[in-house]
């Protein structure tokens, strides 16, 4: 992970729970303090499951697309506690997670030049 800054230097930001989900569910991101890095290698971040549960699907739409494009995890899955890395093409993106049974949650407007985490909760 080179060109990233260390831990110490992130912060954590909570987003409201997705009403497709339990109240308790919520997305969190943890945000670099000096985004330069990210921006001059290009957006990459990794996606964190923190559900409990297995997510089936995964997908990642640059802003303003009006559609979610593939699947990024393809035949694999990402189990409780896994995660992800992806490399988008553009910083501001629309992400999208479904679990098994088909429960999901999204999150619009990230900007993944400004992250190195995004855990879904």
């Amino acid at each position: 992970m080179s060109g990233l800054p260390p831990a110490a230097s992130r912060g954590t930001y909570a987003l409201p729970p997705i009403p497709a989900l339990a109240p308790s569910a919520a997305l969190a991101i943890d945000a670099l303090a000096a985004p330069s890095a990210a921006q001059a290698q290009g957006p990459r971040f990794y996606i964190t499951n923190m559900t409990g549960m297995t997510i089936t699907h995964v997908y990642v739409s640059s802003v303003p697309r009006s559609d979610w494009g593939h699947d990024l995890l393809g035949n694999q899955v990402l189990g409780a506690g896994q995660r992800v890395f992806l490399s988008p093409p553009t910083c501001v993106n629309d992400i999208r997670a479904t679990c098994a049974g088909g429960r999901h949650q999204e999150s619009c407007g990230l900007d993944v030049c400004r992250v190195t985490n995004f855990n879904i909760r």
